[in-house]
């Protein structure tokens, strides 16, 4: 390849990758073939992915970020083509499965044992956390994308984990608790403008089969871990409202129990390669010795 066009990187394989099982899963992997919109789609993500390789390499320095940003828009309109695209193939859910593999690990379903808990001011706290996702992506998203000197690294990761988790969507699609198991909770969640705020977030933003991992675990965590190495006050200060999130998750019945251990098997690796790897070495302090160099005799 030439100079500046090397091998793939982490995310790129990842991201890639995702797109493949995407286009795959929507001609030839389904039981039938998806409309021609989606077809279409999906060539837009895979067309805009070419660009933003060859632009993160070998454009100039600061129109480089527009190949990075082009991951941040492909991020969404995936999560919006996933859900008509398994519609469009497939019948098959997953929750039966992702059921199964609770009932071995922790018995009954993690949420229905939480129905104790539930009053309206912790389902509007819950709620509140579970809302946190989107204000820590959002601000995340932009913050590195155009202020950061870390905004390779952190988008690398960022997009490794997106990808790997929507090509969860894709293969292992489920609709969660609070549809699967509906009739076995006691009503809706009931609580304040928050509960309901995020009710019809939920309502309106999913794709209906966003499970399995569960990225608000995957990717809060990364960002979190990334945000402790890039801004240590910051990331303490929001550890506890990330808690609230994590928990969230299965309070409001939007994940089974796997998810959430997938959703942080996937984050943590994902961070130590592509964010502890690169961490660069400490300078040598001011005013040491320097290190004597042992040569043979003449």
């Amino acid at each position: 390849m030439r100079a500046g066009l090397r091998a793939l990187e982490s995310h790129e394989y990842c991201w890639g990758g995702f797109l493949l099982i995407a286009m795959l899963k929507a001609t030839l992997l389904g039981a039938r073939v998806a409309p021609v919109p989606i077809l279409l789609g999906w060539a837009a993500m895979a067309t805009g992915f070419m660009f933003a390789v060859r632009q993160t390499r070998v454009a100039p320095e600061p129109k480089r970020r527009w190949g990075w940003a082009y991951y941040a828009v492909a991020m969404n309109l995936s999560f919006m083509l996933l859900g008509p695209t398994i519609k469009a193939v497939s019948d098959w859910r997953a929750d039966a499965p992702l059921q199964r593999i609770d009932a071995a690990l922790i018995g009954r379903n993690l949420s229905l044992r939480m129905e104790p808990w539930h009053s309206p001011a912790l389902n509007d706290a819950m709620s509140l956390g579970y809302m946190f996702f989107m204000v820590l992506l959002f601000c995340s998203l932009v913050y590195y994308l155009f202020w950061s000197p870390h905004l390779a690294r952190c988008y690398r990761g960022l997009f490794s984990v997106y990808g790997l988790g929507f090509a969860g969507y894709a293969l292992i699609p489920a609709a969660g608790p609070y549809v699967a198991l509906a009739e076995q909770f006691p009503g809706e969640i009931a609580g304040g403008w928050l509960t309901a705020l995020n009710n019809q977030m939920v309502a309106a933003g999913s794709n209906h089969v966003d499970v399995f991992p569960s990225l608000h675990i995957a990717v809060s965590t990364f960002l979190w871990l990334t945000l402790l190495l890039d801004h240590r006050k910051l990331g303490w200060s929001l550890t506890p409202i990330l808690l609230l999130l994590w928990v969230s998750t299965v309070y409001l019945r939007y994940h089974y129990f796997i998810d959430v251990v997938a959703g942080f098997a996937l984050a943590l690796p994902v961070f130590a390669l592509t964010a502890l790897r690169q961490k660069p070495r400490s300078p040598p302090c001011a005013g040491a010795a320097p290190v004597p160099v042992l040569r043979p005799p003449a």
